[in-house]
């Protein structure tokens, strides 16, 4: 037999034991939720990376498709783990792996911030 006693953050349990009642602390269903993305639940990112997606374009923009083993993949939409698993999945040294990276990541932010500028908003 439990019984309940609610607090403002958490509810607690008395467990009973063979001598006394132990408090167990649980957490609301609320608060375990964890996600780990690679858009980090942005909504202006999941939508630009959708609509890439929808029209076929996901390809055609700088870091969205890292991976050379894994044409058309949109790794903005990503979990953390997915993204791992495609980064595992990689032919080549480290050392090049690492390069591909930054030049990818370089020309993503040039392509944004030629994007900003052109929506005028000057790379904000």
């Amino acid at each position: 037999m439990y019984s309940l006693v609610s607090s403002r953050s958490a509810v607690n349990v008395l467990k009973p034991t063979t001598t006394r009642l132990t408090r167990v602390r649980c957490v609301p269903q609320t608060q375990l939720r964890f996600s780990s993305t690679m858009h980090d639940n942005d909504p202006e990112t999941l939508e630009r990376e959708k609509q890439r997606n929808l029209k076929g374009e996901q390809h055609k923009t700088p870091n969205t498709t890292p991976h050379d083993h894994a044409p058309g993949w949109n790794e903005p939409l990503a979990s953390a783990s997915e993204a791992s698993v495609k980064a595992d999945q990689a032919k080549g040294s480290p050392s090049d792996l690492q390069k591909k990276t930054v030049e990818s990541h370089r020309s993503s932010a040039e392509h944004q911030n030629s994007e900003a500028t052109r929506r005028g908003d000057g790379g904000k």
